[in-house]
């Protein structure tokens, strides 16, 4: 994939096993990413951010909370964000959680384009998409 064709914000998720709680995290994250790929249609940023929600399971454990930093592709303009959703079950509540840690991962991802100086905008492209899945 090209630079050109990767989407400015994109999702996955690393479920750590298959009990319920971690399936229905992980179809959360899912359901939110399906929603992701409607609004970042036409959208282009400096810095493309991938978020990886990362669901401790029976069999990985999740040994960080919040967010941080991953890995980065200078070639593809491409950085690597990982979330960690709270241990337990799925709350009424979910999509803001994730939402939460959606908007804590385009904070890091800002500051790691400053720090690396990609760019001067702070990622108001994905912010508004983030917006957008608020409403």
């Amino acid at each position: 994939m090209s630079h050109a064709e990767t989407p400015a914000l994109s999702f996955g998720d690393l479920v750590g096993g298959t009990g319920q709680d971690a399936r229905k995290w992980g179809d959360a994250v899912m359901q939110l990413a399906r929603r992701v790929k409607s609004e970042r249609a036409g959208v282009d940023s400096p810095l493309r951010v991938n978020v990886v929600y990362q669901v401790p399971g029976e069999v990985v454990q999740v040994k960080f909370s919040g967010v941080r930093t991953g890995r980065y592709s200078a070639t593809e303009r491409l950085l690597l964000i990982q979330a960690a959703r709270p241990v337990g079950a799925v709350p009424p509540n979910a999509e803001d959680i994730l939402l939460d840690l959606l908007d804590a991962a385009i904070g890091q991802a800002n500051l790691f384009a400053q720090k690396k100086g990609l760019t001067d905008n702070p990622l108001e492209e994905i912010r508004a998409v983030a917006s957008r899945l608020k409403s």
